[in-house]
């Protein structure tokens, strides 16, 4: 018999959680739309710890739990950081949920030279938390990649801490790379990576004269094209595979 499946739901804060839950939308969506049972299993997170919980009972205002067991939330290893050329904003909320059902350490969005347009607002952010929030709860994979600001391409080719590091691997995704199977077997042993995808109307020309004379390694995913959320889906998704 398979184990029942085990909901996940997100606590801003957990320290402020003993042994019962008060929250009135999160006992209304344990009890009521999810309909969750005493003796049912349920997992807590907030941005640093998890819990294992059992329903002990549930009452109109408040559900009693016992907490089974605690644990610290840390990245998937190796980290994966991705660098990604800013997409349509629907397109870069697609990218979001899948860089963390897929294990991104931190995602940053690239201002290139061929974007259509730079929308990026910082009130877009507690959406974009809300997007993060949602796949971890369905991933169960409890780390949030840390959502930087836009950069440009210019700046971060040239900063030590983000694409100039030459203590790790830069990866791009890119139709004329080498294999995806050599590119693995050149970077199994690797601890930290960052992946490039380009935007919708990829890097230009000059933009990826720089990233060779910097060395970064091509990459070509699959014969096709790919658009820049199926890229990441493979790519990522590929490299994960690899270190899993």
């Amino acid at each position: 018999m398979s184990p029942k499946h085990k909901f996940a739901f997100f606590v801003e804060d957990l320290s402020k959680i003993e042994n019962s839950i008060k929250d009135k939308e999160l006992v209304k969506r344990i009890s009521l739309v999810l309909r969750l049972k005493t003796e049912d299993e349920i997992v807590l997170f907030d941005r640093k710890i998890s819990l294992d919980c059992e329903i002990i009972s549930i009452s109109k205002d408040k559900i009693e739990i016992k907490i089974n067991k605690k644990l610290k939330i840390e990245s998937i290893k190796p980290e994966i950081n991705i660098f990604i050329g800013l997409l349509k904003k629907e397109s870069f909320e697609e990218i979001l949920y899948s860089c963390l059902e897929l294990g991104a350490t931190s995602i940053t969005p690239l201002i290139t030279e061929k974007i259509h347009k730079n929308w990026w607002s910082n009130k877009f952010k507690e959406r974009f938390d809300k997007i993060l929030i949602s796949a971890a709860e369905q991933s169960k994979n409890f780390f949030i990649p840390e959502l930087n600001e836009p950069v440009k391409f210019s700046e971060a080719s040239h900063t030590e801490r983000a694409l100039a590091s030459r203590s790790i691997i830069n990866i791009l995704l890119d139709v004329n790379g080498q294999s995806l199977l050599s590119t693995l077997n050149q970077i199994k042993d690797t601890n930290s990576l960052n992946l490039i995808i380009g935007p919708e109307g990829d890097f230009s020309d000059s933009e990826k004269e720089i990233m060779k004379k910097n060395n970064f390694i091509f990459c070509k995913l699959t014969p096709t094209v790919l658009r820049s959320v199926q890229a990441l889906n493979v790519g990522l998704g590929s490299f994960r595979a690899l270190f899993n």
